[in-house]
């Protein structure tokens, strides 16, 4: 009995949060191939700075994945692993929502951390 409820739970569980981390992807000792930066609020053709990758990122469009809110550290951190050609652990996510990567693509994946190794 203990047991089929542990397992209950577990299933439960694993009900739940599946479609949360079925979204959550990572690439790890990849190096960064392109950043592009983009303006703001104050730029005419606002967007996203977008980041592609030397692999891990197949379920992005064209391999893009964006920086959401122009994130400052995360930017840094990209352009850092590009310019050094450093290996680099990628964390994101297939969001619902869809990033403007100005003159390139309209992605659904957007950076939650990046590791410079």
């Amino acid at each position: 009995m203990k047991f089929k409820l542990i397992f209950s739970s577990m299933l439960c569980s694993y009900l739940v949060f599946a479609p949360v981390f079925a979204q959550q992807q990572m690439a790890d000792n990849v190096t960064i191939n392109s950043v592009s930066v983009n303006g703001g609020l104050d730029s005419p053709n606002q967007g996203t700075t977008c980041v592609t990758v030397s692999a891990g990122a197949h379920m992005c469009p064209a391999g893009y994945v964006a920086i959401p809110n122009n994130n400052k550290q995360l930017i840094a951190a990209a352009l850092a692993a590009k310019a050094n050609g450093s290996k680099v652990w990628l964390y994101f996510e297939d969001a619902s929502v869809s990033y403007h990567c100005p003159g390139r693509v309209f992605t659904p994946c957007g950076v939650n951390s990046i590791e410079v190794k």
